[in-house]
This record gives structure tokens, sequence and C-alpha cells, in this order.
């Protein structure tokens, strides 16, 4: 395993955790083993996520990626140029207030369940919007420090070809996987994300969902007959703003495991009528009513520039 990957250990028994993360972190070194908080033990040998343990979660995943705290808008733009990490003459790395090292980006993002009950494993799925990439530790590893360590060490070392799929879409030049869902507007999306985000999905979902949606070689069709054309790469300008959301800087660069660059979709109506009645949605600032605009810039993470 070359690329970076970060792994973040949750609803793991407090009694085993630490040893889990020595044991994991031992025979892989190059993985940033991030332990997300011990769990209390429970007798039906299933996990449990109530809100507040997620939050902790994902600030502890926020801090461990990024290397600080403070809800950072990004990294280092520039990680090729020299630096204080490859140059010892100079004496600042120039990097803006609030970017961690570019050096140092996951490529990867995976998460590592407890497994639980429906209620609690959608809850922290849902969580984590779309950013991560889930492995379930099964039932009959609870509590067992070596079914668990055992478990994370392979799934880590299959993890690429868990990912070969949606990490060459992505890359594409039409990354249906980097859609936002709630703009989008259809189930088809949402079930295709989710499914992305918690098993390795087939190539033959991929280029379906491309026949039926990516119209005339150049946009995505969604809801109201609105098109997503996605950016080149000269013109992205898709890393968000400093906010007070902690999961929000894990949004903007990884989508179901994978690493994003800046990217964001032209979204415009199609036909005669314009923008009509029609809506953008903002998880952040709200509502949009684009009447006098030829189109709008969305963010993976449904957010408008």
């Amino acid at each position: 395993m070359t690329d970076r990957v970060a792994a973040v250990l949750a609803g793991i028994p407090a009694r085993i955790i630490n040893d889990v993360l020595d044991n994991v972190r031992e025979a892989m070194p190059d993985v940033l083993v991030v332990r997300g908080r011990g769990a209390r033990s429970y007798s039906n040998r299933l996990a449990s996520y109530p809100p507040e343990y997620i939050a902790e979660v994902i600030d502890r995943a926020v801090d461990a990626i990024f290397g600080q705290s403070g809800r950072p808008v990004g990294f280092c733009r520039n990680p090729q140029r020299a630096c204080l990490k490859s140059d010892w003459k100079k004496s600042n790395c120039g990097a803006d207030d609030g970017h961690a090292c570019g050096r140092t980006k996951p490529e990867r993002f995976v998460v590592f369940i407890q497994e639980s009950d429906e209620e609690n494993t959608n809850r922290i799925i849902d969580s984590f919007r779309n950013t991560a990439f889930f492995y379930v530790i099964p039932r009959d590893a609870y509590d067992h420090l070596g079914r668990t360590s055992n478990f994370i060490k392979d799934s880590l070392r299959g993890l690429g070809d868990d990912l070969a799929v949606s990490e060459a879409n992505i890359k594409s030049g039409a990354p249906a996987l980097l859609l936002p869902v709630k703009n989008f507007g259809l189930r088809d999306l949402k079930r295709l994300v989710k499914r992305a985000a918690t098993t390795p999905v087939p190539k033959r979902s991929l280029k379906a969902f491309r026949a039926e949606f990516f119209k005339e070689n150049s946009y995505f069709l969604g809801r109201s007959k609105l098109a997503f054309q996605p950016t080149v790469e000269a013109t992205a300008h898709g890393t968000p703003d400093k906010d007070g959301e902690q999961v929000a800087s894990i949004a903007a660069h990884f989508r179901a495991g994978c690493r994003f660059d800046d990217f964001h979709w032209d979204v415009s109506p199609t036909g005669d009528k314009g923008w009509g009645a029609t809506k953008i949605n903002c998880w952040k600032t709200g509502e949009h009513s684009p009447s006098d605009a030829s189109h709008l810039n969305v963010l993976v993470d449904d957010r408008v520039r």
C-alpha cells in the first residue's frame, strides 16, 4: 500500500482499542490510524453510536487528517514547491493560515465501525456525509483483540482493490460519484453514492448511471431538468470557506473514501423556461433563487459558492 491512508477506528470496546491501535500501527506504519474513542462493551456484542460519540469521532478524524484543530479550510495548494519539509534554507513554509500541509494529505479515508443495529449503523455513516469508505467489523470479532486487528489489517491490504472503480470514476472527466446528492435530487444518485461508501462499486452500476443521466456528452441531468456540468481543473475553484462544522473540512476533499482536488459543478437550467421556481439548496446558507444567474457553482457536498 503506497498511497497514504487515514483510518479511523470507532465502536471498538475500550478494553482492547489501544492494543488494536498498536497492533495495526506496528504492522502498517504508513497508515494514519486514528483512535476514535473507545466504546463501552455491550452484552449483545453490538456497538452503539449516540450523536455525542459520533461528534467526538469526527473531531478526532479531522484533527488527525489535517494535523491541527481549528476547522481548517484545507491543504496547502503548493505542495510541490520548496518548503520547510524539502528545503532547510527556508524559514517559513508560506502556507496560508488554516491550511494544513499538502505533503501529508491522505489519498484515502476509511472508517472502521463495529457492527451495530441498522439505526445506529445508518446514524454514523450518514453523519460522515458520504466522505468515508466504511468497513464493518463483524460481530464475531467483538471485543476480541486478534480478530479485530486481523480484520482491520486485511481490509486495509485490500483497500486499493475495493476503491479502484470509485477512484477511476472520480478521476474521469465526468465523475458521477462527485455529484452533489441533495441538489441533484434523484434517488438513483443517493443510492449510488451510499453504496460506494459501504461496498466496492461495480463498473456496471456507474455505466448504467451514466447511460441514463449523462446527456450530450457534456452534463448530468438532475431534478427539475437541471444540468450539472463538471468543471475542468484549470477553472475549478471548489475549496470552501472556513465554517463551523468539522465534517465540512473532510467533505471538501473526500467522497466515499477517495480524495478529490478542487472541484465544483456548474449548475444551470435546460430548456427555454430558465430557472422558474427552481431553487438550489445550500446546507450552509439555505435556499438560493437564481432567477438572474446563468449558472451557480455547487460544490460536491451541496454548498453553493
